[in-house]
């Protein structure tokens, strides 16, 4: 599935978006705008494989445990300082939040005993209210949540000055999504004529002219035309930046945002 001819198709895609930005300076190819990988991703810290090196003579050999499951949110960026003349990499500002999830229900209790492990948790996250589990960290992910990471990341991406910055997503649902969703042909007119104004469309012309209000198959006919973006490349744009849908997760070429969640799982 991952090499089927529409996968290999999108991945060209986005290859040839990359070397898009691509320019030569001092006889290297550095990117001219800065390059923010975002990823999420997991860790427990008392993970063991199932398979292990161990002395010759025998030994106790720890059980493989799936216990503390911590919860990770990074982004690092790539960008040519022109100042410095050097190709630079680092975490974006403000990017790096890890979070325990603990359990089948949200971590997050009323006696104030873990205020300690949350303290350095976004707000977002912690009033979410969203389910932990202890076998993967989707679950405690959602579009809103995400939705407020990343509009922290853009403002921090602002704050850095790095300018207009391409920004890898890779193709998880919480990603790219529309709250602002369209109306159904099913609807009544005054609805579709609310969503087009609401949305500064504004409402057709009848094909009888001016005067005359436009029918409901007139409105539907330029609800079809409205192409949307998806709300992380409305938030991204505000910022001045662009989003590029990166590979699939399970792709090879998923690698860059594989390393990111690597780099943090080493530290813990």
């Amino acid at each position: 599935m991952h090499d089927s001819p529409q996968n290999v198709a999108f991945r060209l895609s986005y290859l040839q978006q990359r070397l898009k930005n691509l320019v030569e300076i001092d006889g290297r190819l550095v990117p001219e705008y800065p390059e923010v990988f975002l990823d999420e991703s997991y860790c427990h810290l008392d993970h063991s494989t199932a398979n292990r090196w161990v002395q010759s003579n025998g030994g106790t050999v720890a059980e493989p445990g799936r216990q503390t499951l911590l919860v990770i949110f990074a982004a690092f960026v790539v960008y040519y300082d022109k100042e410095k003349r050097e190709l630079q990499g680092t975490f974006v500002k403000d990017s790096v939040h890890i979070w325990p999830a603990l359990g089948k229900a949200h971590i997050r209790k009323t006696d104030g005993q873990d205020d300690n492990v949350w303290s350095n948790v976004p707000e977002e996250i912690r009033q979410a209210g969203i389910m932990a589990d202890v076998n993967d960290y989707h679950g405690n992910f959602n579009s809103e949540v995400f939705d407020a990471l990343f509009r922290r990341l853009c403002q921090n991406l602002n704050d850095m000055n790095l300018g207009p910055c391409h920004i890898h997503l890779d193709g998880a649902k919480y990603h790219f999504h529309n709250l602002n969703k369209k109306p159904n042909a099913s609807d009544k007119k005054i609805t579709i004529q609310e969503w087009l104004i609401a949305n500064d469309h504004g409402i057709p012309v009848s094909e009888k002219g001016v005067g005359h209000p436009p029918t409901k198959a007139e409105l539907w006919n330029d609800v079809l035309r409205i192409q949307l973006r998806p709300d992380r490349d409305a938030i991204a744009w505000r910022h001045g930046s662009d989003v590029l849908r990166g590979p699939d997760h399970h792709s090879k070429r998923h690698q860059a945002f594989d390393q990111l969640g690597n780099s943090q799982k080493y530290i813990l």
